[in-house]
């Protein structure tokens, strides 16, 4: 109690978070017929785990600033709720919704996220301006980490002759069309196969 949400947060999510809830402040009082209203598109951050009190001996408040911070990445939807007491003193809350990301690859067979595809765009340079929901747990990567990203780091060297060709095709072409598997590089290092289709 009495510490601040942002404290709990990764501190490169810590700009786009704040810059994400100032954005939506104003909304609010502008809905005045609904008692809750959604604010904003989902945010993607990564929030500090609860490292307990007691050290590897059991002895409560020693050892905890020894341990390594770990952080765990959530969807947080935000809505505002107009909230009154039993003296009619009402309030407008900030609601946030945190949602744990689960990996598309974790887990057995049975628990699987099973992911039908994630959209990816950028713009006629190269540089990744929109990532949607469905590719953080595919691809491992937080949207504010990607974005503004050159896509041509993230293909695999050995297919760019392949996907030369796929942008000149790209360029004549009006329709979507699907290409071949190629590899594309996740968070963790790892190169995913997948297939894309194609539109400009």
């Amino acid at each position: 109690l009495g510490r601040s949400f942002i404290d709990f947060l990764h501190p490169k999510d810590r700009t786009t978070f704040t810059s994400h809830i100032t954005s939506g402040v104003a909304l609010p009082f502008s809905l005045q017929a609904s008692k809750e209203a959604d604010v904003r598109a989902p945010l993607f951050c990564r929030i500090r785990r609860y490292r307990g009190l007691r050290n590897g001996y059991g002895v409560i408040g020693y050892g905890v600033r020894e341990r390594e911070v770990c952080y765990t990445p959530f969807k947080l939807d935000f809505s505002f709720r107009d909230v009154r007491d039993q003296n009619e003193n009402n309030g407008m809350y900030l609601i946030i919704t945190a949602i744990p990301v689960e990996s598309a690859y974790g887990g057995d067979a049975e628990t699987r996220l099973f992911v039908d595809g994630f959209a990816t765009r950028h713009n006629a340079s190269g540089i990744l301006n929109h990532v949607n929901s469905e590719a953080v747990g595919c691809l491992g990567y937080m949207p504010q980490d990607i974005i503004g990203r050159y896509i041509f780091d993230l293909y695999h060297p050995e297919d760019m002759p392949y996907l030369k060709e796929v942008y000149e095709i790209i360029t004549k072409k009006e329709n979507a069309f699907k290409s071949k598997p190629y590899r594309f590089c996740a968070q963790n290092g790892e190169y995913l196969t997948i297939e894309t289709e194609w539109s400009s």
